[in-house]
């Protein structure tokens, strides 16, 4: 039997335990990743936005705006990594927040955050002109960190105090877990201690708030208070003078009479410690708690982490009394742990469905084997992914779900040729290695193919949608890839040992029971025939649903991003503008009491004057404010809170008579609102009449509700307007009534007392009574800078006025934003196609324009990008389609898949209510690779039986149809009832997907099945050779016969290719033989280095060109057409031509140009030193390497002679041995030393082949077939030693510093020309023509000549250029002390050398010698051996003796040569 050689396929077969095991353990490795990959609910996504903070302190919102926030946005906009559109700031009164977004080609957020903070703080203060009082600009870049958890403690009846003991031992436990990474602290009341003035009792006794205040403050301050210094030592002095307790702030003096009489501050103020006023709080089930806000570092798995802080909170709760409670409100461990076993339960769902799909349309045996592949790849793809750094969380898992009908289709593929094998007669074990070699390229191209589908998604999608979808294409690719791992190397033996008999059947000779496929396969061989009786009919109505789809998708709702499904929905309070945080509070509380009852909520927690931190990437917090609360609503499902979000849309509409209780669902959407209509331009009276009519209309439409505005509600303000007249007369400054003003209306710390380390601010303020109304602000007293006090309404007037809520800006514009919800039924897309008409028809007043924002604008961005991923994936299977099949009639006929598919997608939409948006698009980009493929599998057996078997082509595309229908069935319905959780779980984000995927692909099977075929009929021409005849046997096998045949034509095409291959392999066995100058000449064409030399002499040389033309006349002509619209009083003709011709020439440059010239040759002069030094280090390590090759081959060649010298010797003494004369000791040595020998010589030739491959890298060889021609054997004599002086001065490294002194002589030149005159003249002549150019001439065309001549004297400057020409000077003469230690250090180098040449050649002459004595004494011992006289074991050591001088002669000689040109080298003569 003739033997074959064993593929890796094979060979994988028949070491079946490696392949096995392997699989096993890679397999565990992949279920330990499932159980402890980190997991989350989202992809991670990076946060590109940070705030910029900044006060200005006193200032109304159009001070901030032009005082600050234009000169912040100026500053801003300077840096190139900022997205200009997408920065917006709102400014109020005291302050502004810009929300800066960074462009997503930015890697390093956190660098350019910390760098944009050391501008502000430095550069941005110097360049602009800014408010003395503005305290930031701050970077927050903390902005989008995502809380894990948020932890409530509260403790009915205890004091914030007591709770802050609690919450930090809380915290203290967090901290030890390895895994956190931020705890930050919310809800707390920090003590103070207030000092309330009484208006009247300061004017009895004269006072005001700024003497109060330096007094507190004076008084309770500590600083230096020197030392004494004594005899033996220095005594520090402490004046320790701080308050200490209420009472000593109580009884401060104030004002002590000379009578003895005091006023202390408890006479007319009231001192009292309290907790802070609220501006904001939490409550939980209506108690105040406080609340701890935990962060995870990315990369842990959020489960794990979970449970070890819930681990940490119930130990804590063991100190704690019983009456303290610790609640957690959110928690992202738990979701993600249900939403994460959600999705893997809906993946374990679906591999049974597609694994009984198979069993059930495939016989059991065949089902099996094909099945088994889809639960291995999953599992495989879980530790690969692992190993890649990928999370487990939903978007990884709908990637596997996607690829699993993919999956099982690799294995059944191979299964299915496995079979046909069987059928034709091959034994088991070559049908199962040959069925996946012959499909292993098929398969890896159609996976390439899928793979590519999704790969451009990853590229060209960014921002939220990049990293959102960046691990789906990672992880089906993985997952193919590994399933057609799994195809090709583990099924073929579980079909092999499975799966022992082929069906053997044809299309007209089937067995009497029929299986559902067998039935559906002759119901579709009936209606394809049908179908190709009308040809036409079945391409119009293919034509017909591509029309079709085409509608349907206009008429398909579009949403990018739907809600989020979680178990949290939250309620925001608006009020208007000025509200109290009292008057927000009761709004709470009465709509808590409203909705607390309801069974379907377990948790409710409301956040009041402020909001929570981010819990969801998307979920930005709200800037504090007293007017708003957010209420978090936790249900018992997801299902609840749909529920209960839809009902309280209705319910709460109106709730509030001047607010709105918005409901707020977590969702993947980053835009503000769902509709968004920006009023932009400058003046604000214009935007606010124009956003009237705009909020008339989108209350007027249907499915909006809340319609507001960016800028907010106007709020009631008090201007302050300072009498200057009367102020300078009594003594009276701007800043001293705002600072009065400040600290008595508002209050301000004026010191802090210490309990220990816990500080408490000491606050002043007025008494309420004296700031109830308006009427008391010009009551209060003023100290004037004469020491009297005036009423403020003495001196300034004080009216009431209206301000606008806010002012937001875009891109740094006034953008006043029109924002509405779409909770009622129409989505965003729907409410802003049905009014873009009414707000285009708006009259707008000069200067303002209208653009939409909201979804719009993200499906703007995001949209392009995602049609440009698609065009890119249809591309490259283009690319991959033409390569396979080379024909473009072919190709676009399987690209017509794909149009063919959109029907069933679209009706898919439909069909769910599901709206268009990103993930219904990754189930269209999902179906470009399953549909081209199964259009690949079609035109290809197509191809095969017109082109190989002569089929015509109407019966070649009609058995192409009808073969192909099985596995392109099995795998489309795999794939959709692999889907089917994805549908039935009704899910926002992915039932669109798996609604389009299911439905595309039934619906594009049925189309494909019918129109490819007819296609391929119709427009491919019959290109099939003639030689081969057509079939005798007319009946159409599922796979036709010519068999023999095709493998004919396979070798026939084959044969030029062997005997190309047959002429190659005899041209590189032939070895070619190189003598020492042969490879240097190849070095000094091919090695690199010198070729990188070369091109840097080259560009030298070049620059040295150029730098000859700088005294040269420069000649520059130029032409331009201009056309005007409109000109004033027409005073020029509305188009003219313009042309220019001009001469520049350079008359003197103070010894510029010729220095740069002179600089230019020198750069010559150093690159060819380069160059020069260059190719002696090269070619010193080519004659070393030659000269080791050398020595080594004569090494082989003497481990032969001494190995046949030791055979002799073997056989005389096994001889004598045999005849009983020596004993076997003499012989056992004789063979050891053989054994060794043998050993060295195998060593030498691998040392020989390293040398090889050493010398062909360096001479540019592509082959080591060559040998070396010189021999070890020549001359080895001492070179004349040459002269010190002459050998250093013939170095390059000395030429080159020699150079490069005299270019820095040339570079002092140069800046000492800087200080001369430059003198420069230009002569140009000009052209113009126009109608009526020149009216003075009445001509079309006007001529004029220009000539300039400057003359440019460098005066004073400060000295810098002399300095610059020291520094030079300085320069060159450390490069002088330079070159002088180099030549002492080469001058050393080179006798070194020259000793070293010596000492070899002493080397050599001893080594000869002591091969002369080692000859006459081995054949001395060969006589006596030979005479009886001496053992073997005496002869045996004259041969090693004999074999040790030889090998030191080699070695000796070898040292010679590469010595010799080392010291050639050192001289400047290695050539």
């Amino acid at each position: 039997m003739k033997k074959h050689k064993i593929n890796f396929i094979e060979a994988a077969m028949k070491n079946r335990q490696v392949t096995i095991t392997f699989t096993v353990l890679i397999m565990f490795f992949g279920l330990y990743a499932v159980l402890t990959m980190p997991r989350s609910e989202d992809p991670e996504i990076v946060f590109n936005q940070a705030l910029i903070v900044a006060a200005y302190p006193g200032a109304d919102e159009i001070q901030v705006e032009e005082q600050v926030t234009d000169k912040i946005e100026q500053f801003l906009f300077s840096y190139e990594e900022v997205r200009k559109a997408n920065t917006y700031s709102r400014t109020k009164a005291g302050q502004v927040v810009i929300t800066v977004e960074l462009n997503d080609n930015v890697k390093d957020r956190d660098l350019f955050w910390a760098t944009l903070q050391h501008g502000l703080n430095t550069t941005f203060r110097m360049n602009y002109k800014l408010p003395s009082t503005m305290i930031g600009p701050i970077v927050n870049s903390n902005f989008g960190d995502v809380s894990a958890q948020m932890i409530t403690v509260a403790a009915p009846g205890r004091s914030y105090a007591e709770i802050k003991t609690y919450l930090d031992k809380l915290e203290d436990g967090i901290k030890l877990i390895p895994e956190t990474s931020k705890i930050n602290c919310y809800g707390e009341q920090e003590e103070q201690i207030y000092v309330t003035l009484n208006n009247e009792k300061l004017k009895q006794y004269g006072f005001d708030i700024t003497t109060i205040a330096q007094i507190i403050s004076t008084q309770n301050s500590t600083s230096y208070s020197g030392n004494i210094t004594l005899k033996d030592n220095d005594v520090s002095v402490f004046a320790k003078n701080q308050y200490k307790t209420v009472a000593e702030i109580e009884n401060q003096i104030i004002y002590s009479h000379p009578n003895g009489k005091v006023v202390r501050l408890k006479d007319f103020a009231k001192v009292e410690r309290r907790y802070e006023e609220e501006n904001s709080f939490i409550q939980v089930d209506n108690q105040r708690v406080t609340m701890l806000s935990v962060e995870m570092q990315p990369g842990n798995n959020i489960v794990r982490f979970g449970e070890k802080v819930e681990e940490t909170i119930a130990n804590v709760e063991q100190d704690l009394p019983s009456d303290v409670q610790i609640i957690t409100i959110v928690n992202q461990p738990q979701m993600v742990k249900e939403s994460v076993n959600n999705f893997m339960i809906e993946l374990i769902i679906a591999i049974f469905a597609v694994i009984f799909v198979v069993i059930i349309l495939l016989p059991f045996r065949v089902a099996i084997v094909s099945a088994l592949a889809c639960p291995i790849a999953i599992i495989i793809t879980f530790g690969i992914l692992n190993m890649m750094g990928i999370q487990i969380h939903q978007v990884t898992l709908a990637a596997l779900i996607i690829a699993l009908g993919m999956i099982v289709d690799n294995a059944i593929v191979v299964v299915d040729n496995y079979i046909e094998k069987l059928d034709e007669g091959t034994d088991h074990w070559t049908a199962a290695w040959q069925a996946a070699t012959q499909l292993m390229i098929p398969i890896f191209s159609a996976t390439t193919a899928i793979i590519l589908a999704f790969v451009p998604l990853a590229i060209f999608l960014t921002g939220l949608a990049g990293d959102f979808i960046f691990s789906l294409p990672i992880a089906v690719a993985v997952a193919l890839f590994t399933s057609m791992l799994v195809a090709v190397f583990l099924t073929p033996y579980m079909c092999y040992v499975v799966i022992k008999k082929g069906l053997k059947h044809k299309v007209t000779d089937r067995p009497p029971k029929l299986s559902i496929l067998d039935r559906l396969q002759k119901q579709f061989n009936n209606w394809l025939d049908f179908s190709f009786r009308w040809p036409k009919t079945t391409l119009f109505l293919g034509a017909l649903s591509i029309i079709a789809a085409i509608f349907l998708a206009r008429s398909t709702e579009q949403e990018l991003f739907p809600f989020a499904e979680r178990n949290q929905f939250n309620l925001e309070v608006w009020l208007p503008n000025g509200a109290s945080l009292e008057e927000t509070e009761k709004v709470v509380n009465k709509i808590e009491t409203k909705i607390k009852d309801d069974e379907r909520i377990t948790k409710i927690a409301s956040f009041v004057g402020t909001s929570s931190p981010r819990f969801h990437v998307t979920y930005a917090p709200e800037v504090p404010r007293k007017n708003f609360a957010q209420i978090f609503v936790t249900t018992i499902n997801k299902e609840a809170t749909i529920e209960l979000a839809e009902e309280y849309i209705k319910e709460f509409e109106g709730f509030i008579p001047d607010g709105y209780v918005r409901i707020r669902q977590i969702s993947m959407k980053s835009a503000l609102a769902p509709v968004e209509v920006r009023i932009v331009g400058d003046n604000i009276q214009d935007q606010k009449r124009v956003a009237e009519q705009v909020e008339s209309i989108l209350e007027n439409a249907e499915g909006t509700n809340w319609v507001r505005t960016t800028y907010q509600d106007d709020y009631y303000g008090v201007k302050v307007n300072l009498n200057d007249a009367k102020a300078n007369r009594v003594g009276v400054t701007n800043e001293m009534v705002a600072q009065t003003l400040g600290a008595g209306l508002t209050g301000f710390p004026v010191s802090t007392l210490y309990e220990g380390d816990k500080p408490i601010d000491i606050l002043l303020r007025l008494d309420a009574e004296n700031r109830n109304n308006i009427q008391d602000i010009g009551e209060i007293s003023i100290s004037t800078m004469y020491g009297t006090k005036v009423p403020l309404k003495e001196i300034a007037e004080i009216t009431p006025e209206w301000h606008t809520g806010v002012i937001a800006r875009r891109n740094g514009l006034r953008t006043l934003t029109v924002q509405c919800e779409a909770q009622k039924g129409l989505k965003a897309a729907t409410i802003l196609n049905n009014i873009d008409s009414e707000i285009q028809d708006l009259n707008l007043p000069n200067g303002i324009s209208i653009h939409y924002g909201g979804e719009h604008e993200k499906s703007e961005e995001t949209m392009p990008q995602m049609a440009m991923s698609l065009m890119v994936s249809i591309i490259l299977i283009f690319m991959i389609l033409l390569f396979q099949f080379k024909n473009f009639t072919k190709v676009m006929i399987i690209l017509t898949t794909f149009p063919l598919s959109l029907l069933g997608s679209f009706l898919g939409l439909k069909l769910t209510g599901n709206p268009f948006g990103f993930t219904s698009f990754m189930g269209i980009v999902s179906l470009i690779g399953i549909v081209v493929r199964n259009g690949i599998i079609l035109v290809d057996y197509a191809d095969e039986l017109a082109i190989k078997h002569n089929y015509s082509l109407k019966g070649a595309a009609k058995a192409a149809g009808k073969r192909r229908m099985r596995p392109i069935f099995l795998t489309s319905a795999a794939t959709a009832v692999g889907v089917l959780p994805m549908i039935v779980g009704k899910s926002p984000l992915w039932a669109p997907l798996g609604s389009v995927l299911a439905v595309g692909l039934l619906v594009s099977m049925v189309l494909t099945l019918f129109i490819v075929p007819v296609m391929y009929f119709k427009f491919t021409k019959k290109e099939y050779p003639k030689k081969y005849p057509k079939p005798e046997d007319k009946e159409i096998l599922y796979k036709p016969k010519g068999r023999l045949e095709k493998l004919k034509m396979k070798l026939a095409k084959l044969t030029p290719l062997f005997f190309m291959l047959f002429v190659i392999q005899f041209a590189n066995a032939q070895e070619y033989s190189y003598s020492l100058n042969d490879v240097k000449a190849l070095a000094k064409e091919n090695n690199k280095q010198i070729v990188q030399a070369q091109h840097n002499l080259d560009a030298a040389k070049a620059a040295k060109k150029s730098a000859k033309t700088l005294d040269k006349p420069t000649l520059d002509a130029n032409v331009y057409g201009i056309y005007i619209d409109e000109i004033p009083m027409d005073i020029i003709p509305n188009s003219n031509m313009y042309s220019s011709l001009g001469v520049t020439q350079v008359l003197y440059a103070g010894g510029r140009i010729n220095s740069g010239k002179k600089m230019a040759s020198k750069a010559v002069d150093i690159q060819t030193s380069q160059k020069e030094l260059t190719d002696s280090e090269v070619l010193l390590n080519v004659e070393t390497t030659y000269w080791q090759l050398v020595n080594i081959k004569g090494q082989v060649e003497l481990a032969k002679k001494y190995q046949s010298l030791l055979n002799e010797l073997l056989t005389d003494l096994t001889n004598l041995y045999e005849a009983g004369i020596i004993y076997k000791n003499d012989l056992l040595e004789v063979q050891v030393e053989a054994n060794q020998a043998e050993l060295n010589l195998t060593t030498a030739n691998d040392a020989f082949k390293i040398l090889k491959l050493s010398l062909a890298q360096q001479t540019g060889l592509k082959t080591i077939a060559f040998d070396v021609e010189d021999s070890i054997d020549e001359a080895s004599l001492l070179v004349e030693e040459k002269l010190l002086e002459s050998a250093v001065n013939n170095r390059p490294e000395i030429t080159m510093l020699e150079n490069a002194v005299e270019i820095g002589d040339l570079q002092t030149d140069l800046l000492k020309a800087e200080r001369k005159p430059t003198l420069g003249v230009n002569l140009s002549g000009t052209y113009m023509y126009g109608d009526n150019l020149n009216a003075a001439s009445a001509e079309d065309h006007l001529t004029n000549f220009v000539g300039i001549a400057s003359l440019s004297i460098p005066i004073f400057d400060w000295g810098g250029r002399k300095q610059k020409v020291k520094e030079q000077q300085y320069k060159v003469e450390a490069q002088k002390a330079q070159l002088e230690e180099t030549k002492e250090l080469v001058a050393i180098e080179i006798q070194n050398a020259y000793l070293e040449l010596n000492q070899a050649v002493k080397r050599v002459e001893i080594a000869q010698k002591s091969l002369e004595q080692a000859d006459e004494n081995l054949k001395l011992h060969q006589d006596r051996f030979d005479a009886g006289t001496v053992k073997g074991s005496d002869v045996l050591e004259a041969q090693v003796l004999w074999q040790q001088a030889n090998a030191n002669l080699i070695d000796a000689k070898g040292n010679y040569h590469i010595k010799k040109a080392t010291y050639l080298k050192t001289i400047g003569e290695l050539k």
